[in-house]
């Protein structure tokens, strides 16, 4: 089953569910993926699990910026132009998708609509994997705005959900599907828990301020001031000239904050969290809630805004306990309680929770169930009464 797979080939989280599906589909199922990324960093991981692609620097669906008088003045030409592009990338990408044949565009990001324009040019059936709230999370804006953007979906038919409020919130229906994302192979449940911590919690992800680092450096430095002995670990690449990463040290150095150590990229994230007092997820709204996901499987607790995808994972939790375990919060002041709660809770206790987090996300996000569900839909799809 031949599929092109049209991704932002980057780094983040939607590029790499398509990695933990694909490692999947390809080893155990009949697919022969082709993936054309809009950036170059994918393309490494793609060849190291035997996965063809090429570079493509196509346009995202999106209005432009028009928040200052430069960008009003330059809307109309900047909207002109981006939809110039959009149409020259369907008809450069035309030959690439004649000559490989797919059977279905799967595009994995809802900002790009170049799958869903060639699927009608090619009448191909096209699947939108729609991984983001765009306004909530990111602040982007769909062109015609959200409206405009449920109606799309009605009428290309076949999308998936990573989650149910995802699901909700772009109104999908039938023929469409609500999928989670796999974030890890299924593990053994006998794999041990750390009995004892190490002196810090952990921030693992993009920085800038959608994912609330902000907020978490405002509880922090609550946290000190009541005698919070732990550090906090962020990981995640600086760039010295954004201007949120200026913040970020400005504010660390401004309240002598020396618990609070940059890391930066690492490759060791899941033996990092594995040893923390608590992995924390502030986003502001996030669509899945991965890196909640990722502190589960690795056995240690997670502290979590109650938003979006990070509030479905915790509800699941606790609905799978039968009692609310969830280490949840909404506000600057809670989360501090929570970075307490986490610090002097006891051993049995913390056992409890972390195991019983681990069935749930061993038993609902592996990459073998989120591929196995993304398959079947692809044999659905195929088979549709149209």
């Amino acid at each position: 089953m031949k599929i092109l797979y049209i991704a932002l080939g980057g780094k983040g989280g939607s590029d790499k569910a398509l990695i933990d599906i694909l490692s999947i589909l390809t080893k155990d199922y009949d697919i022969e993926p082709l993936v054309i990324c809009g950036r170059k960093d994918l393309i490494p991981e793609l060849e190291r699990i035997g996965v063809k692609s090429l570079f493509y620097d196509f346009e995202w669906a999106l209005c432009p910026p028009n928040t200052t008088l430069k960008d009003k003045i330059l809307y109309v030409p900047r909207r002109l132009k981006a939809c110039l592009r959009r149409r020259r990338d369907v008809y450069a990408l035309k030959t690439i998708v004649k000559e490989f044949q797919p059977y279905i565009i799967h595009t994995n990001i809802g900002v790009v609509n170049l799958g869903y324009l060639l699927g009608k040019k090619m009448r191909i059936p096209h699947i939108w994997h729609i991984r983001e709230y765009q306004i909530l999370d990111h602040d982007m804006h769909y062109i015609g705005g959200l409206k405009n953007f449920r109606r799309v979906l009605r009428l290309n038919k076949f999308n998936i959900g990573i989650t149910k409020d995802l699901y909700r919130y772009f109104r999908m229906e039938n023929p469409s599907v609500q999928i989670y994302d796999g974030v890890r192979s299924f593990r053994p449940n006998s794999i041990a828990m750390l009995q004892k911590p190490r002196n810090y919690f952990l921030f693992a992800g993009f920085i800038y301020q959608g994912k609330g680092l902000d907020e978490l450096l405002f509880a922090y430095k609550e946290y000190c001031d009541r005698g919070g002995a732990n550090n906090l670990f962020i990981l995640g690449t600086f760039n010295e000239y954004n201007s949120f990463h200026q913040w970020v040290k400005q504010y660390i150095e401004k309240n002598n904050l020396d618990g609070v150590k940059l890391l930066g990229f690492r490759d060791d994230v899941d033996e990092l969290m594995s040893h923390s007092v608590a992995v924390i997820v502030p986003s502001r709204f996030e669509a899945f809630g991965r890196v909640a996901c990722e502190g589960m499987f690795n056995k240690t607790l997670v502290i979590g805004k109650d938003t979006g995808g990070t509030k479905e994972q915790f509800d699941n939790v606790d609905e799978y306990v039968g009692d609310p375990i969830s280490l949840r919060y909404s506000t600057e002041h809670e989360l501090v309680d929570r970075m307490f709660e986490s610090e002097n809770m006891s051993i049995k206790r913390r056992s409890e929770i972390i195991e019983l987090s681990f069935r749930l996300v061993n038993s609902l996000y592996t990459n073998e169930i989120s591929a196995a569900h993304v398959y079947e839909y692809y044999t659905y799809v195929l088979n549709y009464d149209h």
